[in-house]
């Protein structure tokens, strides 16, 4: 239950429209753990590749609090035993994110996000996942920040009849040019 579950690495260009909306594209390299069993002793790491596009709305509440609406639509590439990358599905998620920014260094934000599957493949498991969480930001400088996020994490499996409930602690470096 203690192991690491995923690495991620993710990189977005972004194009703000107005004050509130932008979009973006951007590219992941995931290396999943599998099976996601946690009491499996023995288990094989997936790379996966994800290509995507987001729009988001950006909404300033206050001078304290800001409110964030993202979709985001992924493209799921998963490597093959033969060492190329074959297409899977397609991943919609919607973001609803509660920012309170307590000083111009600290932030804190509260967030719900679901995300559905499509494709030829999905069965059972059109609805993916929940994702709820809690986190803390630090950020030293105007361009870096060091988070701490707590996300309870309720998934599908594919074969539908199965759940996983997960409580995962992230550490995240972001940074913007």
């Amino acid at each position: 239950p203690a192991r690491q579950s995923q690495f991620l690495s993710r990189t977005f260009v972004q194009r703000k429209i107005d004050n509130a909306w932008s979009v973006a594209l951007g590219f992941a390299y995931f290396k999943h753990s599998l099976p996601q069993e946690p009491e499996v002793q023995d288990y094989y790491n997936v790379p996966e590749l994800r290509p995507s596009f987001e729009i988001s709305n950006h909404s300033h509440i206050s001078d304290k609090f800001e409110l964030h609406h993202r979709y985001w639509t992924e493209f799921r590439f998963f490597k093959q035993p033969e060492e190329a990358y074959a297409f899977a599905t397609i991943r919609i998620r919607y973001k609803l994110e509660l920012r309170y920014a307590l000083s111009e260094k600290f932030s804190f934000l509260a967030f719900d996000e679901v995300h559905f599957n499509v494709g030829n493949q999905i069965t059972y498991n059109v609805f993916d996942q929940n994702r709820y969480g809690i986190a803390a930001m630090y950020s030293p400088v105007e361009n870096v920040g060091f988070e701490i996020m707590y996300i309870n994490w309720f998934q599908q499996a594919v074969q539908g009849d199965l759940f996983y409930d997960r409580d995962i602690v992230r550490v995240a470096l972001h940074h913007r040019l």
